[in-house]
């Protein structure tokens, strides 16, 4: 059975227990349910589907007569707005404990009494299906409708009924909705505190459910305080264990009735009945008395039955009926709902904050791509606050992370939300995979099953290898100092995506942008002389220990310390210096109202990049202290970064840092941040600033690391290099000629060059950057000169190595009528080879003579991304031609294709997954060069069984020998191998290949090595 769920865009936990206890009334009622859950804040994202069996609206109200156009009703809630046909109404069942008409405000059209009117008479017209709140409508009506129970307390029952806590939930505005700006809620107003009073003498536990409440509750002394950070399942986990329960929020009243408590309720609006039919005590404020509050407060805890098990039935009984026999429109019948063209997509992000800010940014790719598909994302507890207003994603499945890690049955619970979405696709967007992101995007069961290859930082190769095999695709990144956004786009070229750009958000709400206000405004802060601190991060080496040092020198800012509760005692300490200019604000404000603030400040300071991204997300200049684990990875990508660091040759260590304290952030002087302070103050930059802390400030004792540029870790293109204190004269020559070469100045880069490279002409950074600036000005001779002398000394060094194969210059030379004259020709013929063809690509553009290669790809009817690839390549490099046919043809007729156009002296066939040492075609050219007699050559091979392994790093098993050649070989196998290269002027003499043979290509290969050999 289909089934439509509308729930409300409030991401409140009452909210959220509605919906998590109607879908287990579904559940019960239709174990093979397939739900679609509506609730979004932006709707014109999403196309309602039409066709569906049954539709479920629960929390929020329902207008069905507050406009008709078009045949088309509207729901009204805040700025939400859904369109539907006025012929679906019978088909509606609402649930839920809110009143029928709008809270605080009211339509210019429309009076009250004429909502009220329109709303119950709809009402009235509903099948079968009511809420409590309807007894209104009853009184107004004189008819008689049935109550239907709050399916929020459903959301608790057997979840775990331990009874041993008392909990409070005080809401200091009043009694939910009615009571507020009533005398009722003066009466509220006087009593509450010592409400509070008598409960927490008593051992009650006080749950807030917002920030307004959190503060409360500090003013009133509660030492014991749950907050509620996002996610419903966890305050569950506090009101499953609830024996004994006092508030005047209605929904915590009917979930821990739902767990047998004994519930007192304040309270007396319509929502209060749903209270009430669960078997709660219920009082206004003017009917509390605080002696016999005490009384019941220190009573033992006895669990009062909620005696609503038939009840329960009941709901199961009508809500059945509904299914059954609900009226249905003939559209509907003649056309049942199909979501099959709808992806499901469950979005795997098991890492911290700032990974997750960063991995927003693909989200709305994905979401185009797929048009409208479902996306659940996977992430811990805490993170889940990141996803909850995102308009991309349709539901959160949270995790604790100790927990997962550690316990394999609570494991095992994740795994199965996961398979109960029924995923179609599975996506592992982290490159540093780990084991539980791999268990969880593995264990889902989703049809296809897609990570990036990634790297080993986060998880062994043995365990990795074993992963990998069960994954429907690897998605290559290659390189290896490249930002996470890069990361990400290659993560999105994967599905055949070409992000431009990528743009991290954090999805936030005018309720956050106003508490930022609101803080703002009571404290008197000014928000361009506010400077927003992290003096803390997730990772212990991050750790900076002089941020009171520096602060010193900008006291006439003030400084809001942020962070979580693991940040309170550094925010202390620095607020115990800067008493009269400090607000600490840990763990008083969730991720989300945290951007906000940081979006009110001049400036962000911190060491945690979490911070960072989140301020480059909402546009505020931010200083950085970036240590060595992953240096210039996760930042610097924006202009409005500067980094503060202190280079050493520990760097790239992983966070897996081998000294007892980390010199690379603590080491950091505070002149070198107070300097990147003042400068990211007084002016703007069009790329990210590194302010590099010199070697004459970094004054190393016994067993600490030395200084060490930082130029092959990043991509120094893109920064701006700003040293503090003096560096290496050859570091400081390098870094200038980079500085001159930005901005255009030429002559003045050589010249810093050449003076670098007299202190060390085989200084690889120099090396690259003068290379680079030399080919990019058309001295091409130059630069290969400059590339091969170093190469005297390092000859395996790739990156030179790539840096003079890239030198297109003068690569070929022409024949009489124009065209280029290569002096060999690679064919490669691709089939469904996308795993393996990069790699093939980049080891002909690697080898020695790749200025003298032509590189023949023949796509026969590939059903693989091959093609995307290969005209990336080509873009780069002009030596690839690439030849489409409209067919599928067997090998041989695609190799005689690229044979009667190749211009090389000689052929060789490049198999995509066989690899070449850097100079193994050289060797062969040479060799028939040398020998005018000689008609094929050919090498020893080296066996592997690991995809993609190149020649210089690999895995091989054997050695495969190749013996001398001799005509009576052939007759016992094709002893020259799979990359043999032979003259292509034999072909006029033998002709090609015979395409007759299909299967038996070995063969067909032999007798040309014959005939080409005999020839010979």
């Amino acid at each position: 059975m289909k089934w439509l769920l509308i729930t409300t865009i409030g991401k409140n936990p009452g909210d959220e227990w509605i919906r998590i206890g109607i879908q287990k009334i579904i559940n019960e009622i239709d174990p093979d349910n397939e739900c679609v859950l509506l609730d979004k804040e932006e709707p014109s994202k999403y196309k309602i589907p039409l066709e569906f069996d049954k539709c479920i609206w629960c929390g929020m109200p329902v207008f069905w007569s507050l406009a008709e156009e078009q045949n088309c009703k509207i729901f009204w809630w805040k700025d939400l707005m859904f369109g539907w046909p006025s012929e679906r109404r019978s088909d509606f069942m609402v649930l839920g404990a809110g009143s029928f008409f709008p809270w605080g405000k009211e339509l210019e059209t429309i009076t009250y009494k004429e909502q009220l009117a329109k709303s119950a008479q709809d009402i009235l017209n509903r099948s079968y299906c009511v809420t409590a709140r309807d007894h209104v409508v009853s009184k107004v009506t004189n008819k008689s409708i049935p109550y239907m129970i709050c399916p929020a307390v459903f959301s608790v029952i057997d979840y775990k009924k331990s009874h041993e806590l008392k909990l409070a939930n005080i809401m200091p505005q009043g009694s939910h909705y009615a009571v507020f700006g009533s005398q009722e809620a003066a009466i509220w107003n006087k009593k509450k505190y010592e409400i509070s009073k008598i409960l927490q003498q008593n051992d009650f536990t006080c749950v807030a459910h917002n920030q307004k409440e959190i503060q409360f509750a500090q003013n009133c002394g509660w030492e014991k305080i749950i907050s509620y950070n996002g996610n419903p399942y966890e305050l569950l986990d506090y009101y499953g264990c609830c024996g004994k329960y006092f508030g005047n929020r209605v929904h915590g009243a009917i979930i821990a009735r739902g767990n047998d408590a004994d519930v007192w309720s304040v309270g007396y609006d319509s929502r209060q009945e749903a209270v009430k039919l669960s078997g709660a005590r219920i009082s206004k404020p003017s009917e509390l008395n605080l002696d016999e509050i005490a009384n019941w407060a220190a009573s033992d805890i006895k669990a009062e039955p909620f005696a609503m098990d038939l009840e329960f039935e009941k709901q199961k009984e009508i809500v059945k009926r509904f299914m059954l026999a609900g009226k249905t429109s003939p559209k509907t019948q003649s056309k049942p709902i199909s979501d099959s063209s709808k992806k499901r997509i469950l979005f795997v992000r098991t890492d911290s904050i700032g990974d997750n800010v960063l991995a927003s940014s693909i989200l709305p790719h994905i979401y185009e791509k797929y048009g409208n598909p479902e996306i659940t994302v996977v992430c811990q507890e805490h993170i889940a606050q990141l996803y909850q207003h995102c308009p991309y994603v349709n539901d959160i499945i949270t995790f604790n992370r100790k927990q997962a890690v550690e316990n394999e049955s609570y494991r095992n619970e994740i795994v199965g939300q996961l398979r109960a979405f029924k995923p179609d696709i599975a996506m592992n967007s982290v490159f540093s995979r780990e084991p539980l992101t791999d268990i969880f995007t593995i264990a889902s069961q989703a049809k296809e099953l897609i990570a990036l290859e990634g790297d080993l930082s986060n998880i062994s190769a043995e365990i990795k290898n074993k992963h990998d095999q069960f994954y429907t695709k690897l998605l290559p990144s290659e390189g290896e100092n490249k930002t996470e956004l890069l990361r990400h786009k290659d993560f999105l070229a994967g599905f055949n995506i070409d992000a431009k750009s990528l743009k991290p958000v954090v999805w936030t709400t005018r309720e956050d942008e106003k508490f930022a206000e609101e803080f703002f405004e009571t404290n008197g802060l000014e928000p361009e002389k506010t400077i927003a601190l992290f003096p803390a991060a997730q990772h212990c080496h991050k750790f900076y220990d002089n941020y009171k040092t520096v602060l010193q020198n900008f006291r006439e800012f003030n400084f809001l310390i942020l962070g979580g509760n693991d940040a309170k005692e550094y925010a202390a300490e620095i607020c115990g210096n800067f008493p009269d200019n400090c607000k600490d604000l840990t763990g008083k404000t969730t991720i989300c109202q945290m951007a906000e603030i940081i979006k009110k400040c001049r400036l962000y300071l911190g060491a945690d990049s979490a911070g960072v991204h989140i301020a480059c997300v909402v546009g505020t200049e931010n200083v950085a202290l970036l240590g060595g684990g992953h240096f210039g990875r996760f930042i610097p990508y924006s202009n409005l970064t500067s980094i503060v660091c202190l280079p050493l040759d520990c760097f790239g260590g992983n966070w897996k840092c081998k000294y007892q304290k980390a010199h690379c952030v603590n080491g950091i002087e505070p002149k070198v941040v107070d300097c990147a302070i003042r400068q990211t103050l007084q002016r703007k930059s069009d790329r990210p600033r590194i302010f590099v802390q010199g070697n004459s400030l970094w004054q190393p004792q016994q067993n600490q690391p030395l200084w060490q540029a930082f130029d092959g870790m990043l991509d120094t293109d893109s920064v701006e290099i700003i040293p503090v204190g003096e560096i290496p004269q050859q570091t400081y020559q390098n870094w200038q000629g980079k500085l001159c070469s930005q901005k255009g100045k030429f002559a003045e880069a050589i010249k810093h060059f050449t003076k670098a490279l007299k202190v060390n002409p085989y200084d690889r950074n120099t090396v690259l950057n003068c290379g680079k600036i030399l080919s990019e000005h058309n001295k091409i001779q130059e630069a290969k000169t400059l590339y091969n002398c170093y190469l005297q000394k390092y000859p395996d060094d790739k990156k030179i190595l790539d840096s003079l194969a890239k030198l297109r210059i003068n690569k070929t030379a022409k024949t009489d009528d124009g065209d280029e004259a290569y002096l060999v020709s690679a064919i490669v013929s691709t089939y469904n080879a996308e795993k393996f063809i990069r790699g093939c690509l980049e080891d002909l553009e690697n080898q020695t003579i790749a200025d003298k290669l032509e590189i023949i790809i023949v796509n026969s009817g590939l059903e693989q991304n091959e093609e995307k690839i290969v005209k990336e390549f080509q873009q780069k490099y002009k030596n690839i031609v690439y030849i489409k046919t409209d067919q599928r043809e067997g090998i041989y007729s695609a190799w005689n294709r690229a044979v009667k156009i190749a211009k090389g002296k000689f052929i060789t066939n490049a198999n995509t997954d066989d690899r070449h040492s850097k100079n193994a075609l050289e060797i062969m050219a040479n060799e028939l060069l040398a020998n005018c007699e000689v008609g094929l050559v050919y090498g020893d091979q080296i066996r592997t069984k690991t995809p993609n392994d190149t020649f210089e790093n690999n895995c091989g098993t054997d050695v495969m020998k190749q013996p001398e050649y001799s005509h009576e070989r052939l007759l016992f196998g094709c002893c020259t191998g799979s990359q043999p290269m032979w003259r292509k002027s034999f072909h006029d003499k033998i002709g090609y290949f015979d395409e007759t043979l299909t299967c038996a290509g070995d063969k067909c290969v032999e007798m040309a090595e014959q005939e080409i050999c005999q020839s010979a």
